[in-house]
């Protein structure tokens, strides 16, 4: 009998011992400090103050009176290679758009001479020849281009 006693208590003391451990783990989290990220809340409440001024936020002044003076020069490169590959995407995409619409004037054209001389066949027989031949050299001298 009295082993089970002290079976029971060892076993209150256990859970004791765990609730103990468990408070204060909770503690000290509740306790630790908090990491250091921004209260957004603050952050929204200052942009809204601002634009209710009518102050605006200006991102290149607000860099240049946090950035150091020796890293200055390291910034205005990035922004430079930044705004050069920005430009180099928006000619791509214009070049594309021209392509595109190269594509579909060619096409377009292509439809209505067919269409016009749909009655006339060996006319269109020998302009259809001639628009193969011309692809044809095109897509060669492309190849030929490419290579070197």
């Amino acid at each position: 009998m009295e082993k089970e006693i002290t079976n029971d208590s060892m076993i209150e003391e256990k859970k004791i011992e765990e609730k103990e451990i468990e408070e204060t783990s909770e503690e000290q989290v509740r306790t630790a400090p908090k990491s250091p990220e921004p209260d957004r809340e603050a952050m929204t409440d200052r942009y809204i103050s601002l634009k209710s001024e009518g102050i605006e936020f200006d991102k290149e002044a607000w860099i240049l009176a946090h950035i150091k003076p020796e890293d200055i020069m390291e910034y205005l490169r990035m922004e430079d290679k930044k705004n050069e590959m920005v430009l180099k995407l928006k000619k791509e995409r214009e070049e594309r758009i021209f392509k595109i619409l190269e594509m579909i004037v060619v096409l377009f054209s292509i439809i209505c001479i067919v269409f016009f001389l749909k009655d006339n066949p060996t006319v269109l027989v020998n302009i259809l020849y001639i628009i193969g031949i011309i692809a044809v050299l095109w897509i060669l001298k492309r190849k030929d281009g490419s290579s070197e």
